[in-house]
């Protein structure tokens, strides 16, 4: 009786290590959450590989950003990486709206067409388009609820690039 519970014990404690393994050997996306020292500025990084998934931030991420402005969007290769296709980026609130002026509901990227790109860092604002006008203009979202990240037409496999979503407050 003692073994099995000594070997039940060491299966708790194993089972989340296996399974933590066996989704970071199949991941693509890295998230890392960045605070400025001057608590003005905050980051959260995308590390992509290949062409990537719709992703949510977590609700960690959320935790992280509640309440703050996005800001920019930032796209760049990963130095010394393999180069990722030009491809475009679209940045959902949980409505589904592209925070980055997508005209037909988030199909057609606007600010994010081609941000991503080979060799260049490539930065892009907001964007919010008024319908009833056709017209754009820079707006700064206040984040409540959860946010997607969404690149298109990047097909190579091995690519390696960033996107970073900059909030301030």
């Amino acid at each position: 009786m003692k073994r099995f519970f000594i070997g039940l014990l060491a299966l708790c404690f194993l089972a989340p290590s296996i399974a933590f393994a066996a989704v970071a050997a199949e991941s693509r996306l890295q998230v890392k959450n960045i605070e400025y020292p001057s608590s003005e500025k905050r980051i959260v990084r995308f590390l992509c590989t290949g062409n990537i998934d719709n992703t949510d931030l977590s609700a960690n991420g959320l935790k992280f950003i509640r309440g703050w402005y996005l800001y920019e969007v930032t796209a760049y290769p990963e130095s010394g990486g393999t180069a990722p296709d030009a491809a475009d980026v679209m940045i959902y609130d949980a409505n589904g709206m592209d925070l980055l002026g997508s005209v037909d509901g988030g199909t057609t990227p606007y600010r994010g067409a081609g941000l991503i790109h080979a060799t260049l860092t490539r930065t892009c604002i907001p964007d919010k388009y008024i319908a009833n006008t056709g017209t754009h203009q820079p707006f700064f979202p206040v984040i409540m609820n959860t946010i997607t990240l969404d690149v298109d037409n990047q097909g190579t496999a091995a690519a390696t690039f960033y996107v970073d979503l900059i909030f301030v407050r």
